[in-house]
């Protein structure tokens, strides 16, 4: 999924600037975790292969 998807949800309660460190706790703890990864070129965050049963 497109990182404007997550930052237009995080907007909706933060502000522009905090949606957007939200979402780079979340892209860091998610690659952390081996449960996504995030395309920086793409600006896509996909799931890992075997992540989804851990969601």
């Amino acid at each position: 999924m497109r990182e404007g998807f997550f930052l237009d949800l995080l907007r909706r309660g933060f502000s522009a600037e905090e949606a957007r460190n939200q979402l780079q706790t979340a892209v860091y703890w998610g690659r952390h975790a081996e449960l996504y990864d995030y395309d920086r070129d793409d600006a896509r965050l996909t799931l890992e292969p075997g992540a989804q049963k851990y969601l």
